[in-house]
């Protein structure tokens, strides 16, 4: 796996660690961008741009992926500062939490400081949680959870309804969001019975007490079913792809 460089933490290898790509969440009603989600690409000089698929299996069975995360965790906080400049709106931003990270006992007061240091709200920042979290038997990561919403941060929880998705294994957790799996998204259409199974799962987010997030949406004929069954926001290619933080621009400006 790559090393960080201690002496400069923001590079592996002499290339830039990690690169944040930024993609709009919509409200299916307006259409508008109501969030943003990162995805995070590593840079390695010997194997070139890895993707999330590729490192994050390996990655997060290592302490390294803290260090990994708090490189990408400051770019987007930089990036959250320059949006505002920008007058680009955005109820928040998530960014991926490995799961290893969340059962640390620092877990809570670094990414605070972090925060503070980078003049952040907490409550712009979404930590996005794999659903390998509901295997976990760690209490203290369900605490962490706690602490830091109470703290005012949000947590998505992502891919939920996957075949890595212990489903009742949600009432230990506290999700503000859960992003359903591409899988569920497919359903749509393909029969009675597929429909009444999406409409099942979105109920059940909603009577969890999380807001639902339908993934990978292609089609307008998508969101007004989904609409329908009570999921009120989407992210695919329907609502744009991953872009670098500099293509990140207010309505008007394009």
């Amino acid at each position: 796996m790559l090393a960080v460089n201690n002496d400069n933490p923001t590079t592996v290898d002499g290339l830039r660690a990690v690169e944040l790509r930024y993609r709009a969440i919509r409200d299916i009603t307006t259409k508008d961008p109501v969030y943003y989600q990162t995805q995070m690409r590593l840079n390695s000089p010997s194997l070139g741009v890895l993707m999330p698929d590729r490192y994050l299996p390996v990655l997060d069975c290592t302490d390294q992926c803290v260090s990994v995360f708090k490189l990408a965790f400051v770019q987007m906080l930089q990036a959250m500062n320059k949006f505002t400049e920008r007058n680009v709106e955005f109820d928040w931003i998530s960014i991926y939490m490995p799961v290893r990270f969340l059962g640390k006992k620092d877990c809570v007061q670094a990414v605070t400081d972090i925060c503070k240091d980078l003049n952040v709200r907490n409550d712009k920042v979404c930590f996005e949680v794999s659903c390998t979290i509901l295997e976990n038997k760690e209490k203290r990561a369900a605490e962490n959870i706690r602490q830091l919403r109470k703290n005012g941060f949000h947590f998505m929880l992502d891919e939920f309804g996957g075949d890595m998705s212990p489903i009742m294994r949600i009432a230990d957790y506290n999700f503000d969001y859960i992003m359903l799996d591409r899988g569920v998204t497919k359903m749509l259409d393909k029969s009675e019975q597929a429909d009444a199974c999406v409409k099942s799962l979105v109920a059940f987010v909603n009577n969890a007490g999380a807001e639902p997030i339908a993934a990978h949406v292609t089609m307008d004929s998508q969101t007004v079913k989904l609409f329908e069954y009570e999921c009120s926001y989407y992210t695919g290619a329907l609502a744009g792809n991953y872009v670098l933080e500099r293509f990140i621009r207010r309505k008007n400006d394009f």
